[in-house]
């Protein structure tokens, strides 16, 4: 008799360290989230709808160090990530994206220690204040390196999008593929707001709707894919129907049919 191989527990023992990978996911993200809120209900006069998240850790912030604590946290969040799409999508554009999410990580964790001297986003006298120092170089090298690294970070976080949909295309789940490229698409449209400040009054809140879909899709990308090959490994392991009359339940109206006409004849 043909023994059939203990392939679930082979895929528990395979989900043990993504699920630790999630959890890790979960704590960094669930840490950037709480120190955006309490750095926002401690920071006298700071608006979550103009200004953006930088401001909370910035030189001028009155308690930086909740915000520098939530950028670690979601550097710690997208590394945890990174690493579970490298191990579940063993494919070059799978690995392409995974490197992404990495070095977006990596990229947060740089603008987390490297603050910002001031705030330039919003309409208020200070921001208007903060932007002329920009232009006239008059910032701090810190400055520069927050604002180049989080540009990084946004970009290399919707490249990852579309090369980790194409990785999914090759999965054959064209929903989830659809989903990822237009998660991908939405980012790109708010990723333009951001930088060409059509809504400069309400930047803080295209921001984190941009943080929220974008680097949150990410995260819960691994769980999803995970669950797609699991149900294709499930598939592939059910038995495929026969014409045989031994299997359960008889033979099928059709055949019946087939029988009473020969019988018949």
């Amino acid at each position: 008799m043909k023994t059939v191989p203990n392939h679930p527990a082979r895929g528990a023992a395979h989900r043990k360290p993504i699920d630790k990978l999630a959890i890790v996911a979960f704590i960094g993200a669930f840490l950037f989230a709480f120190a955006t809120i309490v750095g926002a209900l401690i920071t006298a006069d700071y608006s979550t709808f103009r200004q953006e998240i930088s401001a909370l850790a910035s030189q001028e912030a009155p308690h930086p160090v909740v915000m520098i604590i939530g950028f670690f946290g979601l550097s710690l969040a997208l590394s945890a990530t990174g690493a579970a799409l490298w191990k579940e999508m063993p494919i070059r554009s799978g690995r392409v994206g995974a490197i992404f999410v990495l070095l977006a990580g990596f990229g947060v964790g740089i603008a987390g220690a490297a603050r910002e001297d001031c705030e330039p986003a919003g309409l208020s006298g200070a921001a208007a204040a903060c932007r002329a120092r920009e232009e006239t170089n008059s910032v701090s090298a810190s400055h520069v390196l927050h604002n180049l690294v989080s540009l990084a970070a946004f970009l290399l976080a919707i490249a990852a999008c579309f090369t980790l949909a194409r990785a999914i295309n090759r999965l054959g789940n064209r929903r989830l593929t659809f989903i990822a490229r237009m998660v991908g698409l939405t980012s790109i449209l708010l990723f333009a707001f951001i930088a060409s400040g059509i809504f400069e009054n309400f930047s803080g809140l295209v921001q984190r709707i941009f943080l929220l879909l974008t680097f949150g899709w990410l995260m819960v990308l691994p769980k999803l894919i995970r669950r797609h090959r699991s149900q294709s490994r499930r598939q592939q392991w059910l038995p495929q129907p026969t014409a045989s009359r031994e299997r359960k339940g008889g033979p099928t109206l059709e055949e019946q049919e087939v029988e009473g006409v020969a019988g018949g004849g």
